[in-house]
């Protein structure tokens, strides 16, 4: 089931253009990874269909809205009620404990503090980091602040979550504890993930890859039932074909 549409898309800046009419779906339960080189346009794709941006041209449809005919208040409160993020930093507050981190929302929301509670523990449970709920961000690992940040993303529910660059950050184990706790969301929790990443690794936990490559799509792949090491073997010979990630 299609929960993203995008047509024609275009973006320019000046006389630059960065998205040169990009069409594609995005389903509803994917880990959909978007590749190209730096500046093939990955980040700019990423910031229109967030509405943090807005497309020169075309039209980015989520369920029955065009995101690009919303008013500013509109956006706001789309964004607040079908998306999640997950920052190649983290973006956690440093003042907040990790249980505090992971309510955030649900606290601006002004949700009841017991349904709180329950929905934090949940979600705290399901990533493993139970045990440093009480500390502070400085008080953990890489790899746990980037589960307390997959748990926050994904603890109101939210239609549609976006990662940029979720294991730059991380060593190549924690790297792996992501990506497979991402494939966790996809395929238990029954979230949709749009991915941007350059790490060929990474990629290949995707159940769908685009490659971008001077503002267009260049080239799809699509995973299949084949394993990570085939899947990892066949974007490397994509990235090749293009002139990198």
């Amino acid at each position: 089931m299609e929960i993203l549409k995008l047509y024609n898309v275009s973006k320019s800046y000046g006389n630059n253009q960065v998205l040169k009419n990009i069409s594609f779906n995005v389903n509803h339960k994917e880990l959909l990874g978007i590749m190209g080189a730096s500046s093939s346009g990955k980040t700019t794709l990423l910031n229109c269909i967030s509405t943090i941006d807005l497309p020169t041209c075309g039209e980015i449809v989520f369920e029955n809205s065009n995101l690009v005919e919303l008013s500013g208040k509109e956006m706001a409160m789309f964004r607040r009620k079908n998306l999640g993020f997950i920052f190649q930093d983290y973006n956690l507050l440093d003042i907040l404990t990790i249980k505090e981190n992971i309510a955030l929302a649900l606290t601006i929301n002004r949700t009841p503090i017991n349904i709180i509670d329950t929905k934090v523990q949940e979600v705290a449970s399901n990533f493993r980091i139970e045990d440093i709920l009480n500390k502070y961000p400085y008080q953990v690992s890489g790899g746990q602040k980037q589960r307390c940040a997959c748990a926050r993303a994904i603890i109101t529910n939210p239609k549609l979550i976006f990662a940029d660059e979720p294991t730059g950050a991380l060593d190549s184990n924690s790297s792996k504890n992501l990506m497979e706790t991402m494939e966790h969301m996809v395929n238990d929790l029954f979230a949709t993930i749009l991915m941007v990443t350059h790490d060929i690794f990474v990629a290949s936990y995707a159940t769908r890859i685009l490659f971008l490559k001077d503002g267009r799509i260049h080239y799809e792949l699509i995973r299949g039932n084949k394993s990570h090491k085939e899947f990892y073997n066949e974007i490397s010979e994509v990235i090749s074909s293009i002139g990198g990630a």
